[in-house]
Protein backbone atom coordinates (compact mmCIF):
# COMPACT_ATOMS: atom_id res chain seq x y z
CA UNK A 1 0.00 0.00 0.00
CA UNK A 2 0.99 3.47 -0.66
CA UNK A 3 1.63 5.11 2.52
CA UNK A 4 2.61 8.35 3.79
CA UNK A 5 3.90 9.11 7.26
CA UNK A 6 3.86 11.80 9.24
CA UNK A 7 5.48 12.67 13.04
CA UNK A 8 4.12 15.42 14.36
CA UNK A 9 7.17 17.71 16.92
CA UNK A 10 6.37 18.72 19.96
CA UNK A 11 5.26 22.26 20.15
CA UNK A 12 5.92 22.30 24.04
CA UNK A 13 8.33 24.80 25.31
CA UNK A 14 10.81 23.54 27.58
CA UNK A 15 13.58 25.27 29.13
CA UNK A 16 16.88 23.94 30.28
CA UNK A 17 19.23 25.87 32.24
CA UNK A 18 17.71 29.02 30.93
CA UNK A 19 17.52 28.16 27.67
CA UNK A 20 14.78 27.05 25.69
CA UNK A 21 15.55 22.90 25.18
CA UNK A 22 15.72 21.42 21.66
CA UNK A 23 12.77 19.71 21.05
CA UNK A 24 14.91 17.06 18.97
CA UNK A 25 17.15 16.15 22.37
CA UNK A 26 13.74 15.27 24.18
CA UNK A 27 14.13 12.26 25.90
CA UNK A 28 12.22 10.34 28.42
CA UNK A 29 14.39 7.73 30.63
CA UNK A 30 17.15 7.93 28.20
CA UNK A 31 15.02 7.18 25.14
CA UNK A 32 15.49 9.76 22.04
CA UNK A 33 11.33 10.54 21.37
CA UNK A 34 11.75 11.73 18.04
CA UNK A 35 14.41 8.96 16.95
CA UNK A 36 12.04 6.84 18.52
CA UNK A 37 9.06 7.15 16.40
CA UNK A 38 11.35 7.58 13.39
CA UNK A 39 12.35 4.05 13.78
CA UNK A 40 8.31 3.53 14.14
CA UNK A 41 7.78 5.01 11.30
CA UNK A 42 10.34 3.12 9.06
CA UNK A 43 8.72 -0.11 10.03
CA UNK A 44 5.68 1.42 7.94
CA UNK A 45 6.63 2.98 4.77
CA UNK A 46 10.16 3.74 3.02
CA UNK A 47 11.90 7.01 4.22
CA UNK A 48 10.75 9.11 1.35
CA UNK A 49 7.24 9.18 2.51
CA UNK A 50 8.03 10.05 6.48
CA UNK A 51 7.75 14.05 6.59
CA UNK A 52 8.14 15.34 9.92
CA UNK A 53 6.17 17.92 11.45
CA UNK A 54 7.44 21.18 12.47
CA UNK A 55 7.09 24.69 12.22
CA UNK A 56 10.72 25.19 12.48
CA UNK A 57 13.12 22.10 13.19
CA UNK A 58 15.98 23.10 15.53
CA UNK A 59 19.08 21.57 14.45
CA UNK A 60 18.72 18.29 16.59
CA UNK A 61 15.72 17.99 14.68
CA UNK A 62 17.32 18.75 11.04
CA UNK A 63 20.28 16.06 11.93
CA UNK A 64 17.72 13.29 12.47
CA UNK A 65 15.72 14.00 9.28
CA UNK A 66 19.38 14.18 7.43
CA UNK A 67 20.47 11.04 8.93
CA UNK A 68 17.62 8.84 7.71
CA UNK A 69 16.70 10.52 4.80
CA UNK A 70 13.15 11.90 5.69
CA UNK A 71 11.43 15.48 4.70
CA UNK A 72 10.93 18.25 6.66
CA UNK A 73 7.32 19.95 6.22
CA UNK A 74 5.40 22.39 8.08
CA UNK A 75 2.08 20.83 9.46
CA UNK A 76 -0.40 22.94 6.96
CA UNK A 77 2.27 22.11 4.25
CA UNK A 78 2.20 18.83 4.82
CA UNK A 79 -1.83 18.93 4.71
CA UNK A 80 -1.57 20.82 1.58
CA UNK A 81 0.69 18.15 0.14
CA UNK A 82 -1.89 15.34 0.67
CA UNK A 83 -4.59 17.50 -0.37
CA UNK A 84 -3.01 18.08 -3.86
CA UNK A 85 -1.95 14.19 -4.18
CA UNK A 86 -6.01 13.59 -3.56
CA UNK A 87 -7.20 15.90 -5.69
CA UNK A 88 -4.31 14.35 -8.96
CA UNK A 89 -6.40 10.73 -7.72
CA UNK A 90 -3.44 9.25 -5.47
CA UNK A 91 -4.70 6.66 -3.91
CA UNK A 92 -3.28 5.25 -0.59
CA UNK A 93 -3.01 6.07 3.24
CA UNK A 94 -1.91 8.78 5.65
CA UNK A 95 -0.60 7.30 9.06
CA UNK A 96 0.00 10.57 12.11
CA UNK A 97 2.60 9.44 14.79
CA UNK A 98 3.67 12.30 17.31
CA UNK A 99 6.82 12.85 19.12
CA UNK A 100 4.93 13.10 22.42
CA UNK A 101 2.98 9.34 21.80
CA UNK A 102 5.63 6.26 21.45
CA UNK A 103 4.14 2.86 20.35
CA UNK A 104 5.85 -0.24 21.34
CA UNK A 105 6.43 -1.17 17.79
CA UNK A 106 3.86 -0.97 14.32
CA UNK A 107 1.79 -3.25 14.76
CA UNK A 108 -1.27 -1.56 15.97
CA UNK A 109 -0.95 0.78 12.59
CA UNK A 110 -0.44 -1.88 10.41
CA UNK A 111 -3.99 -3.27 11.82
CA UNK A 112 -5.31 0.35 11.58
CA UNK A 113 -4.18 0.07 7.71
CA UNK A 114 -6.03 -2.57 7.46
CA UNK A 115 -9.28 -1.09 8.61
CA UNK A 116 -9.30 1.75 5.82
CA UNK A 117 -10.84 -1.39 3.72
CA UNK A 118 -14.02 -0.72 5.29
CA UNK A 119 -13.45 2.49 7.21
CA UNK A 120 -12.08 6.50 5.54
CA UNK A 121 -10.32 6.85 9.12
CA UNK A 122 -9.17 4.78 12.09
CA UNK A 123 -8.09 6.45 15.26
CA UNK A 124 -6.23 4.95 18.03
CA UNK A 125 -7.97 4.63 21.57
CA UNK A 126 -7.29 2.54 24.44
CA UNK A 127 -8.70 1.63 27.93
CA UNK A 128 -6.56 2.73 31.40
CA UNK A 129 -6.70 0.70 34.24
CA UNK A 130 -9.15 1.50 36.84
CA UNK A 131 -8.20 4.17 38.73
CA UNK A 132 -6.10 6.29 36.55
CA UNK A 133 -7.10 9.82 36.18
CA UNK A 134 -7.84 8.89 31.92
CA UNK A 135 -10.92 6.31 33.19
CA UNK A 136 -13.23 9.38 34.90
CA UNK A 137 -15.71 11.35 32.30
CA UNK A 138 -14.82 14.93 31.30
CA UNK A 139 -17.31 16.98 33.74
CA UNK A 140 -19.68 17.88 30.78
CA UNK A 141 -19.42 13.76 29.67
CA UNK A 142 -21.25 10.80 30.95
CA UNK A 143 -18.58 8.72 29.36
CA UNK A 144 -14.60 8.66 29.16
CA UNK A 145 -13.16 9.50 25.65
CA UNK A 146 -11.03 6.64 25.60
CA UNK A 147 -9.06 8.10 21.99
CA UNK A 148 -5.20 8.51 22.81
CA UNK A 149 -2.73 9.93 20.89
CA UNK A 150 -1.06 6.95 19.83
CA UNK A 151 -1.57 7.74 15.90
CA UNK A 152 -4.29 8.48 13.11
CA UNK A 153 -4.85 6.93 9.90
CA UNK A 154 -6.83 8.18 6.74
CA UNK A 155 -7.40 7.53 3.48
CA UNK A 156 -5.25 9.91 1.30
CA UNK A 157 -8.93 10.94 -0.43
CA UNK A 158 -9.83 12.23 2.75
CA UNK A 159 -7.84 15.27 1.98
CA UNK A 160 -9.34 16.27 -0.92
CA UNK A 161 -11.47 19.91 -0.14
CA UNK A 162 -14.41 18.15 -0.47
CA UNK A 163 -13.94 15.94 2.28
CA UNK A 164 -12.11 18.22 4.76
CA UNK A 165 -15.24 20.17 4.95
CA UNK A 166 -17.22 17.60 6.77
CA UNK A 167 -16.97 15.68 9.72
CA UNK A 168 -16.77 11.90 8.68
CA UNK A 169 -16.95 8.63 10.74
CA UNK A 170 -14.42 7.53 13.19
CA UNK A 171 -13.52 4.27 13.77
CA UNK A 172 -11.51 3.36 17.19
CA UNK A 173 -8.87 1.15 17.13
CA UNK A 174 -8.61 -0.43 20.83
CA UNK A 175 -5.29 -0.77 21.46
CA UNK A 176 -3.85 -1.82 24.92
CA UNK A 177 -2.71 0.34 27.39
CA UNK A 178 1.31 -1.04 27.65
CA UNK A 179 1.40 -0.05 23.71
CA UNK A 180 1.81 3.43 23.93
CA UNK A 181 2.87 6.27 25.83
CA UNK A 182 1.90 9.71 26.45
CA UNK A 183 3.96 12.78 27.80
CA UNK A 184 1.74 15.65 27.99
CA UNK A 185 2.87 16.73 31.24
CA UNK A 186 6.34 16.82 32.92
CA UNK A 187 4.45 15.12 35.50
CA UNK A 188 3.99 12.03 32.96
CA UNK A 189 7.65 11.23 32.85
CA UNK A 190 7.81 8.84 35.56
CA UNK A 191 4.98 6.82 34.25
CA UNK A 192 6.32 7.24 30.86
CA UNK A 193 9.88 6.61 31.48
CA UNK A 194 8.44 3.09 33.22
CA UNK A 195 7.25 2.36 30.12
CA UNK A 196 9.67 2.65 27.79
CA UNK A 197 12.00 0.81 30.20
CA UNK A 198 9.22 -2.28 29.85
CA UNK A 199 9.86 -2.17 26.32
CA UNK A 200 13.52 -2.85 26.41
Amino acid sequence: MNTWVGIEVTRQMRLEDGALASAGKLEVGGVNLLAHQIDIAKQITVPEQICVLTPQGDEAVLEMIAEHGLRELAPFDFIAMLSDRAKHGEEGSVVLLRQIAPLRDAKPVNQALELLAKHNVVISASKPPKGHRRHEPLPDQTEPDYRCLAFEVRRISEFSMQSMGGVGAEELLYIGWEEFAEYTRRQDEPEVAAILEQWK
